[in-house]
C-alpha cells in the first residue's frame, strides 16, 4: 500500500472518530430528602443562555442519562415533577 493511501486511511479514521469522542453522557440519580429514589421526574439541561438543550425522565429507580455533545455547553440542570390536571372539556 502506498504511503499516500495509508495516510488517507488514517485521516479518514480520525475524522470518523472525532464526532464520537465529542459525545458524552451526563447521568445521575434523583432522590428526595429521605434518600428515596424518585421516578418519573423530568430532568432538563440548559445552556448559559437558559435555552433548553436536552431533557429526559428518570426511570423507576430515579436514574437518568442525558446524551450530550461538547457543543451543548450545559450550565444548569433542573428537576420538575409537578403534575397538572387537565380539564375534561365539559
Amino acid at each position: 500500500m502506498s504511503l499516500t493511501k495509508h495516510i488517507g486511511m488514517v485521516v479518514l479514521a480520525l475524522l470518523i472518530a472525532l464526532p464520537l469522542s465529542a459525545q458524552t453522557t451526563l447521568s445521575g440519580m434523583v432522590r428526595d430528602e429521605s434518600g428515596k429514589a424518585l421516578g418519573n421526574v423530568m430532568v432538563r439541561a440548559y445552556n448559559q443562555h437558559k435555552k433548553l438543550k436536552r431533557y429526559t425522565q428518570t426511570n423507576r429507580q430515579g436514574e437518568f442519562r442525558l446524551a450530550t455533545t461538547a457543543h451543548d455547553s450545559i450550565s444548569s440542570i433542573t428537576l420538575h415533577d409537578e403534575a397538572i390536571q387537565a380539564g375534561t372539556g365539559e
